[in-house]
């Protein structure tokens, strides 16, 4: 049979943070916060007739985290290379989770307290959720690039 399946994974967090430790060589901040992930897959069967079915499951949980920071380089224009490392864990509905991070910034000086920045390294994401009718486990992992501007 002809069949046409797609996923869609959705991972949206929303924190506040707080710089605990600042410093010129290494600033170290907590965070708290929510975060939802929905998984969603649909399946398409042409032969029955254009048949769609589609399963789909949200997770709301909390999120605590912390940020370290370490200043490597500073170049004459204010440009900063440094070590951005994360750890945040998830809890709360049934679920354990892991986002973790590691990689490098670099930062540039825009004027009046702006700063932009480009950042890349590796990052793993590890949800583990358990319930009576379902079992929802997803680990996503690999390099990841990031860009931004800071107010």
């Amino acid at each position: 049979q002809n069949l046409q399946t797609k996923w869609q994974h959705t991972y949206q967090r929303l924190s506040l943070v707080y710089d605990a430790l600042r410093n010129c060589q290494a600033p170290v901040s907590v965070s708290g916060g929510w975060v939802h992930v929905d998984d969603k897959i649909a399946v398409n069967c042409q032969y029955c007739g254009n048949y769609t079915s589609t399963f789909s499951k949200g997770i709301d949980a909390a999120v605590v985290g912390l940020q370290f920071q370490r200043c490597l380089k500073t170049a004459p224009n204010g440009g900063t290379l440094s070590l951005d490392n994360k750890v945040s864990a998830m809890f709360i509905d049934d679920l354990e989770g892991w986002d973790v991070q590691a990689g490098a910034r670099y930062s540039v000086p825009l004027g009046c307290g702006r700063w932009g920045y480009v950042k890349g390294g590796y990052r793993f994401v590890q949800l583990k959720k358990a319930q009576y009718d379902y079992l929802l486990n997803s680990t996503i992992e690999g390099g990841f690039v990031e860009g931004g501007f800071i107010f």
